[in-house]
């Protein structure tokens, strides 16, 4: 199946909060196009850390969410 062009999906943000006005666990808008890898976290690992992937972007950011490698990648496929 071929992503859809400029498709965004939403992912939950574990990472640490840095500031006042950022919440651990917010909700986040990604654009599929934009992404380079989605990384498994392994699930023994990922109860620990309290987070299940790692999402990299073509900038060379990433974020670490919540959803398992699976789950993001239904997202990103679903019609």
């Amino acid at each position: 199946m071929k992503q859809a062009e400029n498709k965004f999906i939403v992912v939950t943000d574990m990472r640490e909060a840095v500031g006042v006005e950022e919440v651990v666990g917010r909700k986040v808008v990604v654009a599929v196009d934009h992404i380079v890898k989605i990384e498994a976290v392994e699930e023994h690992i990922a109860e620990h850390l309290n987070y299940s992937s790692t999402i990299q972007f073509v900038n060379s950011d990433y974020i670490i969410v919540r959803e398992t490698q699976e789950e993001i990648i239904s997202k990103i496929y679903a019609n």
